[in-house]
């Protein structure tokens, strides 16, 4: 059976409405194995929305505030008995519900990722289903390569800057291409009209520059009926235009440049010299190329993705400079093979990060999409292009489970690699530049250098 991404929400959905009434309801201990993957999520939860743990305390209603909270939520490195965990369940699902309600996210889904693995939730680890297993590798490599380089934070850092920077005007727009003024729809002008000057004296006009008369602020009753309905039919499209230029203006503000859920388009592909990637390779999926019932054409396809397979890109780490560089193919035709990253991303709220694919298309632009299981699901009619072939969900399961001489996770070792070159970015690096600017500027008043008295 297909399952499809409504469904598979439902289903996770209902899982965490069980725990959370078994949360609420139930007058048994929670086990120190249960409390203790619990208030560690809950701590990670916690750190990545931002908010203030005085401020979760209260909405959770917590009599001791942040005293209370800090036997709810715990770092993975801290002793759970040293910590005193509370052992009640229904004072972790009040918290729950408070940071779902101030991060604006599905309680039910919240307590459905915060309490899997353990014995409130009514399925367990053994019971996950093979696509569950991959999405949850992914989330827990992805927490562990956070964890060590701080990227969340980070991406909250860049976030704000670049918001404070598109407000004041900038027109950089990272990781997507950069905003052009130029796109602005221009107000429509009586030029537009191409009327006769002999016709544009007669109407009062005289020897006024028709390009700086505007059709908004010109007495329609000098036209006649035809001419009206053209200049209000100019106006509205104007109008359209302009709501599409400012939804888009507003998007610029974000980090996901689109209007679909966990959807974003265009990403310029050098922006993944920054962002923590690892390149997982060529996948089709051959329903978008019309091509999913034909064997041949998927073969033609197939063999034609093959001729340039050795034309990867290569992963990027900072240079000499400093400045870290996506060494891509010169070959055009590059955009057009379907190339497929994974990189750690924050979510549309800025709450958590998440695994997301990036991939080129030489139609629509570059894009990405959040990494779900029923994202999982489709790739498993995709296409990875190999001398063997393999589904797309195939490639990933083998990109987390490979593993280095040392043991570590290859994943891990890569994301680890490229995530340290996210300090790098436009944004954090002018933040970092006025930053020193204005700590060589107040060494003169902390005992550094002082001209003034010698």
């Amino acid at each position: 059976m297909r399952h499809t991404k409504k469904n598979h929400e439902e289903l996770h959905e209902e899982r965490g409405r069980q725990a959370g009434r078994v949360l609420a309801s139930s007058r048994t201990r929670l086990s120190w194995e249960d409390r203790t993957s619990i208030a560690r999520r809950l701590h990670d939860e916690i750190v990545r929305s931002g908010i203030k743990p005085g401020d979760i305390a209260a909405a959770a209603r917590l009599g001791n505030g942040t005293k209370e909270l800090n036997k709810l939520a715990m770092k993975a490195d801290k002793d759970p008995k040293k910590a005193q965990l509370l052992a009640y369940p229904d004072r972790y699902y009040d918290v729950m519900k408070a940071l779902a309600r101030l991060t604006r996210q599905n309680v039910h889904l919240v307590v459905d990722r915060l309490t899997v693995g353990t014995s409130v939730h009514p399925t367990r680890a053994e019971q996950l289903s093979d696509v569950e297993k991959t999405m949850r590798a992914l989330e827990l490599l992805g927490a562990r390569v956070d964890k060590e380089l701080g990227l969340f934070e980070q991406y909250r850092q860049t976030f704000f800057s670049k918001r404070e920077f598109i407000r004041r005007g900038d027109l950089r727009n990272w990781p997507f291409y950069p905003f052009d003024e130029h796109d602005m729809p221009k107000a429509p002008t009586l030029a537009e009209l191409k009327l006769t000057k002999k016709a544009l004296k007669a109407l009062g006009f005289g020897s006024a520059e028709p390009s700086t008369i505007l059709l908004k602020d010109i007495d329609k009753d000098l036209f006649d009926e035809s001419m009206c309905e053209y200049i209000n039919e100019r106006l509205e499209q104007y109008q359209d235009q302009l709501e599409w230029w400012s939804k888009l203006r507003d998007g610029y503000f974000s980090f996901w440049n689109g209007d679909q859920d966990d959807y974003a388009q265009c990403i310029e592909i050098e922006a993944l010299a920054f962002l923590p990637h690892v390149y997982v390779g060529m996948v089709f999926d051959w329903s978008a190329w019309g091509v999913s019932n034909d064997e041949s054409a998927i073969r033609r396809y197939r063999q034609e993705a093959l001729e340039v397979a050795d034309q990867v890109p290569e992963i990027a780490l900072a240079d000499d400079t400093g400045e870290p560089r996506m060494r891509l193919p010169s070959n055009p035709d590059f955009y057009a093979c379907d190339h497929t990253w994974l990189i750690l991303y924050p979510d549309r709220r800025l709450t958590t990060l998440v695994p997301v694919l990036v991939q080129t298309d030489d139609c629509i632009g570059s894009h990405m999409v959040r990494c779900t299981v029923s994202k999982l699901i489709e790739l498993q009619s995709a296409g990875y292009i190999t001398d063997t072939p393999m589904s797309g969900y195939e490639r990933l399961v083998q990109i987390i489970g490979e593993r280095m001489p040392d043991g570590e996770y290859a994943l891990v070792d890569s994301w680890l690699k490229t995530g340290r070159n996210l300090r790098f970015n436009p944004y954090l690096r002018v933040a970092e530049q006025s930053y020193e600017a204005r700590k060589s500027r107040d060494e003169m008043f902390t005992g550094g250098r002082n001209d003034e008295n010698g």
